[in-house]
């Protein structure tokens, strides 16, 4: 090897050392904030800063923001992180909201309590502390002896129907969208008496995920594909529910499937 190529080897090799020492110094985590989006979040904001551990001086490009999200939830079950998002070189933000009792389960005599995501923020003995809650009647998986507070249970599916169930009675039947995230909650439990999860089947075998949902009028919503456009299915439902021309609001059920082609169809039946 002749010095010139030794020369040239020696001198990337230094600027590379160079740069990784700037990187080291310039995008490293110096400042950590936590905004909290609603009310009823009691931890401070250290706390949940310390429970990350997401330690000061790391570099900013190799923080294990996915590891700190788990960290969080695990110590403080009533808790979601919305995000971690880094601001700058050495800033970054932990978005953080109330997480609330939506549905629950019951499951060998005990009662599931569950928020919108399906992670268990506590487990019931008795009836009476779920009576303002959503049920889940059928089909809620990964559920046994061994699910604990602050474990996610449910599929994928089921998580999207029941989160996304949520979101769509918040847009469809909130004229007040200044309301807060509880708020929303309660309106959901006042209109919602149980939701159930199950497949349906097109004339040729396709399977599809159902969403069923009883309201405490007693109308069933039967909603087929219920992973897509379900803010608009449900808008379609409430909308039958409301029109006492259609149906008897207080009987009856709406059902959305499809047939072999794949194409949509809404049937309504009329209660007796």
């Amino acid at each position: 090897m002749t010095k010139k190529r030794v020369l040239i080897i020696l001198i990337i090799t230094l600027v590379l050392a160079l740069i990784g020492v700037l990187f080291g110094a310039v995008f490293c985590l110096k400042n950590q904030t936590v905004v909290v989006v609603g009310e009823d979040v009691t931890y401070t904001n250290q706390a949940i800063i310390e429970t990350a551990g997401l330690k000061q001086g790391s570099s900013i490009f190799l923080l294990d923001k996915d590891k700190a999200i788990e960290r969080v939830e695990k110590t403080f079950p009533d808790l979601k992180v919305i995000q971690i998002k880094t601001l700058n070189p050495i800033s970054i933000e932990i978005k953080v909201r109330k997480r609330y009792e939506t549905y629950y389960y019951k499951y060998l005599g005990q009662y599931y309590v569950l928020d919108e995501d399906l992670k268990v923020l506590s487990i019931k003995e008795n009836a009476e502390d779920v009576q303002n809650l959503i049920e889940i009647t059928l089909n809620l998986d990964n559920i046994n002896e061994t699910t604990n507070v602050t474990d996610f249970v449910g599929s994928n599916a089921q998580k999207n129907m029941s989160y996304n169930l949520f979101v769509a009675i918040y847009e469809t039947q909130y004229e007040n969208k200044t309301d807060t995230i509880k708020d929303a909650h309660n309106k959901m439990s006042s209109l919602i008496s149980s939701i159930s999860f199950d497949l349906g089947y097109t004339i040729n075998g396709q399977a599809f995920n159902r969403l069923i949902i009883t309201t405490k009028q007693g109308m069933k919503f039967d909603i087929g594909k219920a992973t897509e456009e379900l803010e608009r299915k449900i808008n379609v439902c409430f909308a039958v529910l409301n029109d006492d021309e259609v149906l008897d609001n207080t009987k009856g059920k709406v059902e959305i499937t499809y047939n072999s082609e794949n194409k949509e169809i809404v049937n309504f039946y009329k209660g007796e």
